[in-house]
């Protein structure tokens, strides 16, 4: 099982304020080869589940409107 790490960096108001700060912000996402690989996981898992739900909800509104109206 992946390891959840907790990333210390804060920056005023969210941004990197210069590029020394972005530097360490972007070494520290992707600077663990294991939580990146958990990350990237959790983002492939979670773009399934938004799709599935669009494509569900695209289905139902399709086969409510034309496919049962035209048959009907």
């Amino acid at each position: 099982m992946s390891k959840i790490i907790s990333l210390n960096w804060q920056a005023k108001d969210g941004y990197a304020e210069g590029k020394r700060e972005l530097a360490d912000a972007v070494s520290l996402l992707l600077g663990d080869a294991e939580a990146l690989k958990a990350r990237q996981n959790a983002a492939r898992r979670a773009f399934c589940l938004v799709s599935e739900g669009v494509i569900h909800s695209v289905w139902n509104l399709m086969d409510a409107h034309v496919l049962k109206k035209g048959c009907c």
